[in-house]
């Protein structure tokens, strides 16, 4: 069910054969408008749906596309409220990124699934997760400031990569050396290994040598005083 509270009151909003319905409910309670859903759903399996202008006129108000708002978002919220080196970071990360994904689609088409395939792209042109995820904070902010100003009825839920511990070292970072090209950083651990091994049996077979019967052992100095 699709059955949704916004600007103080019930609505169904679900797509149809690809066609967008979104309409308020007759009766102003959750309850109420998931049976209307399921009435009209079924009015246009039956094929016995109208629409009556002044729902048509709600469900085909005009949402703008991400290229339009972004410009409504650097120059009505941004400059106001962030700094002028976030500001630009911001206009920087729309240009080369988001507008070329996303621009052309309305604010109400971003859905998980592009927010997915966006992630996905991103991350196998090798960009950071931490970077990918500036990305998707910056679109985040303008989707909700969208459903702030009612442009939007909702947004989708966005779901952020995951970045490493901060403090965490990883394992290959400990034995990497100042200088050391990448592709020898495993010989070079493969080497200390070898060369720890070689010492404890080293020490191990000393330590035999001493013990076994017959073997010499130099032969003690006498104290400073003792007799001759």
């Amino acid at each position: 069910m699709s059955a949704r509270h916004m600007k103080g009151s019930w609505w169904v909003d679900f797509r149809f054969e690809a066609e967008r319905y979104r309409l308020k409910s007759p009766v102003d309670t959750k309850r109420g408008a998931e049976e209307y859903e399921r009435r009209l759903r079924q009015q246009l399996l039956d094929g016995t749906f109208e629409r009556k202008e002044e729902t048509k006129q709600e469900e085909t108000k005009a949402v703008p596309t991400v290229s339009e708002f972004s410009k409504e978002f650097i120059s009505g919220y941004a400059k106001a409220n962030n700094k002028p080196s976030e500001v630009e970071s911001k206009e920087g990360m729309l240009k080369n990124h988001l507008l070329p994904a996303f621009g052309a689609l309305k604010l109400d088409e971003i859905d998980g699934r592009r927010l997915e395939g966006y992630k996905a792209q991103k991350l196998a042109d090798r960009l950071k997760a931490k970077t990918v995820n500036n990305h998707l904070t910056v679109l985040h902010k303008m989707l909700a400031l969208a459903v702030e100003w009612e442009l939007l009825a909702y947004g989708p839920v966005m779901k952020w990569l995951k970045t490493p511990e901060p403090g965490r070292q990883s394992r290959g970072a400990i034995a990497r050396r100042p200088g050391l090209p990448r592709r020898r950083r495993g010989s070079a651990r493969a080497a200390a290994r070898a060369r720890s091994r070689r010492r404890a049996v080293g020490r191990a077979r000393r330590l035999r040598r001493r013990h076994l019967p017959g073997s010499r052992t130099p032969p003690s100095r006498p104290a400073p005083g003792d007799a001759a």
